[in-house]
């Protein structure tokens, strides 16, 4: 209750000080006004205000304003496009900060007229007022007004309270269940503001047939809860919750009735380790780029997925007592072809031109190299560099050292254990393999210039074998990589 009372204070203080628009944006909205119009901010941007957040995404509704009329406005200040005809929604650039996109709208009525997430028939009405128009939106935290001109927020269905109680509500429950990605949106936004979700609104999504959904809706809802989520996994526990796993993400569900040696994985069953992953996950890859970031966070979501398709029920005797033992071996290569077909629902190959598809599917295959080398290394058979180099010929090492750390540490009550990692980035470093592998020594001119074998295919089975030796560290000159290659060739 005293978080709840600590929220309404902030939220309050919030209310008195308003928002601080900027100046081209504070420009369009007088100018609306100026002609007859009302121009309300609405939607995310204003809930993040409240909530003392940077407000991003900005909406703004125009009220008592017809789409020519409100076109012309735009146009006057900055750019506009139009993205839907029927119901009139603008983007706008405007010219004095044309890095800053608005989306104008004008307010609309939703009627469902088939299936799917699409399924709608949408038309505009200028004189809908803020409380009619209110009642089209998904969550009552967004759906509240403000009017930056005197800093009044309208508030038709009490948004404003649920944010101080930290709640997440159906605005209405007849309306609500014809958008199926209202499911995947409930759940990234519970995960990302720490909410928790009204049973009723619960209830609802559980209702919600997802078959419709494209995999790149779905995608961009689950880079959000990835990304923008201190810990992810509130948001795959609701959907889990909500029955949306088994339709979305049957690899995932699977996880559940997966159980583990409890020796080795206290923790429980593995969607219960892979949930903790991801928010080890979400922690320690702060400060990497999106893509790279979302490549760990995919690959850590994925790396188990082979585990109910491996797992093994033993007993073995130890000191005289029966007890059963539970593996799951290969699980990484097996759990590697699982997440191509994950990936393939998700439609995902690269990001801003880095190739995540790719590199989360190597970073599943070689996932238990680091704690398998520090193994080794234990029993004094440390392994070289050859075997780091395979490694890093597969995929980025750092980024598969983040992944082995968010399972390794994935496993309360024992102890997080950095000693493996710290072992596998220690001879990265040492075999100058940090920044990927190293360019070949020998060339293909090294070996004609020397006379050594005439061009074609054996040229390329001598420069493997050289660059292989090279990898291993037993040559480090053209000389020696020239006198291998003759001895090869002979």
């Amino acid at each position: 209750m005293q978080e709840v009372r600590a929220e309404l204070q902030n939220i309050d203080n919030a209310r008195e000080a308003g928002a601080a628009i900027s100046a081209p944006i504070m420009t369009m909205i007088e100018a609306v006004n100026v002609e007859g119009g009302k121009a309300l901010m609405v939607g995310g941007s204003v809930r993040d205000v409240l909530l003392g957040r940077p407000a991003k995404d900005l909406d703004v509704e125009a009220f008592e304003i017809d789409a020519d009329r409100l076109k012309t406005i735009l146009t006057r200040s900055g750019t506009v496009n139009l993205v839907g005809q029927s119901f009139a929604v603008f983007k706008y650039r405007p010219k004095a900060d044309p890095d800053l996109e608005v989306d104008v709208s004008l307010p609309r009525r939703d009627v469902k007229s088939g299936p799917g997430h699409r399924g709608f028939t949408v038309s505009y009405d200028p004189h809908l007022s803020p409380s009619e128009a209110s009642k089209r939106r998904d969550l009552t935290i967004n759906a509240i007004f403000y009017n930056p001109l005197n800093k009044e927020f309208i508030d038709p269905q009490n948004g404003i309270e649920d944010l101080g109680r930290r709640l997440i509500k159906a605005v209405d429950a007849r309306t609500f269940v014809e958008d199926s990605l209202r499911v995947l949106r409930v759940a990234g936004l519970a995960a990302r503001l720490e909410f928790e979700v009204e049973p009723d609104t619960v209830t609802l999504c559980k209702t919600i047939d997802l078959h419709d959904l494209p995999p790149e809706r779905i995608r961009e809802e689950v880079f959000k809860m990835l990304l923008k989520s201190r810990k992810p996994s509130t948001g795959f526990y609701l959907l889990n919750e909500m029955r949306a796993i088994d339709e979305l993400f049957p690899e995932i569900a699977a996880l559940r009735a997966c159980e583990q040696d409890p020796v080795y994985h206290p923790e429980g069953n593995v969607f219960r380790h892979t949930m903790l992953a991801i928010d080890e996950a979400a922690r320690i890859t702060e400060g990497l780029t999106d893509e790279r970031r979302l490549t760990v966070l995919i690959a850590v979501l994925a790396h188990d997925l082979g585990k109910p398709a491996t797992t093994t029920r033993t007993a073995e005797t130890v000191n005289g007592e029966v007890r059963v033992r539970i593996r799951s071996i290969d699980h990484e290569n097996v759990g590697a072809e699982l997440a191509r077909r994950f990936l393939d629902k998700l439609s995902l190959f690269t990001v801003d031109g880095y190739p995540v598809r790719e590199q989360v599917i190597r970073l599943i295959e070689e996932h238990l190299k680091p704690p398998q080398f520090y193994r080794s290394h234990l029993k004094g058979d440390d392994p070289g560099r050859h075997a780091f180099a395979k490694v890093v010929a597969k995929c980025d090492p750092e980024l598969l050292a983040l992944v082995s750390t968010a399972d390794v540490f994935a496993r309360p009550p024992l102890p997080k254990d950095s000693a493996p990692i710290d072992y596998f980035r220690e001879r990265i470093l040492e075999f100058g393999l940090a920044s990927g592998l190293p360019p070949p020594i020998l060339m293909g001119r090294h070996i004609l210039e020397a006379g050594i074998a005439a061009p074609g295919v054996r040229i390329g089975q001598i420069l493997r074998a050289v660059y292989d030796k090279q990898l291993a560290g037993e040559i480090t000159s053209v000389e020696q990589a020239l006198d291998l290659a003759r001895r090869i060739g002979d």
